[in-house]
């Protein structure tokens, strides 16, 4: 993933509104290389590739948040840094919620623990909004996140 995303500055991305493209591109080819790496070799669902792509989208918008002042004087601009940093929470937010939505519903009908992960992951998704690191997550926030989603798991099994 590396490699290929830090290929940004290479191909003259990494400044420009289009970023994200490698990122996209790179996360959305591992699930086809796995799928096609086994012995029976046959693609995965048009899903998986899409939802890899979401993350690592958002991946690239979130890495930007702790230089994005440094990026911006020093005239990179790509789509993380034209974005506002609301805008790159937010967009975040809502490439994790969808690729979140598309691994729970993109195989069928999801279970009761299925739906109840893509509660948690919605909702520490609309949290990063307005926590976007652990660094800003007090001890307390993560033990009540971590109570929340073991009662839930819980109460779905019993």
């Amino acid at each position: 993933f590396k490699t290929s995303a830090r290929s940004t500055g290479a191909v003259g991305l990494k400044s420009t509104p289009a970023s994200f493209a490698p990122y996209a591109i790179s996360f959305s080819l591992l699930p086809i290389f796995v799928g096609l790496s086994r012995e029976k070799a046959e693609p995965p669902p048009a899903w998986t590739p899409v939802a890899a792509g979401m993350l690592g989208v958002a991946a690239h918008l979130m890495n930007v948040i702790p230089d994005r002042e440094v990026d911006r004087s020093l005239g990179t601009l790509g789509l993380p840094q034209r974005l506002s940093r609301e805008q790159g929470l937010v967009l975040s937010a809502a490439l994790l919620a969808t690729s979140s939505a598309l691994v729970t519903f993109g195989p069928g009908r999801p279970s009761r623990v299925d739906t109840i992960g893509l509660v948690s992951s919605l909702v520490l998704a609309a949290a990063g909004i307005n926590r976007p690191t652990y660094n800003d997550l007090s001890d307390a926030d993560v033990d009540r996140i971590v109570a929340a989603i073991r009662g839930a798991c819980s109460r779905a099994a019993g």
